[in-house]
């Protein structure tokens, strides 16, 4: 006879295999189920929501961006005329200078 001892056999049968995971366990297992989900869709629409943000803050920045660049070229031709003004009017003061000389 051989020193190890024989352990009976237990037949399981698929019907108590079904069986087996509780009610409560049942119910846990889809709440947490539900719980991921619902998770994971509101995980998809706050990354959706925030590159829509980003896309409408992106378009408001080149937007301003556009502005400034129209300010800017419109800073330079008022400067640019103001400085043929001042020239101008500076040539027209040396030439009434220059007749008030000559009148003496």
């Amino acid at each position: 006879m051989s020193h190890l001892t024989e352990i009976p056999e237990v037949v399981v049968k698929p019907g108590n295999m079904i069986n087996y995971w509780s009610t409560k366990l049942k119910l846990g297992a889809l709440l947490l189920a539900l719980a991921l989900y619902v998770y994971g869709l509101l995980f998809i629409k706050t990354i959706y929501m925030k590159s829509k943000r980003l896309d409408h803050v992106m378009a408001m920045a080149m937007e301003t961006e556009k502005l400034f660049s129209n300010v800017h070229s419109i800073d330079q031709n008022l400067a640019g005329k103001l400085e043929r003004l001042d020239s101008q009017n500076l040539a027209e003061k040396m030439e009434r200078q220059d007749e008030l000389l000559d009148g003496y």
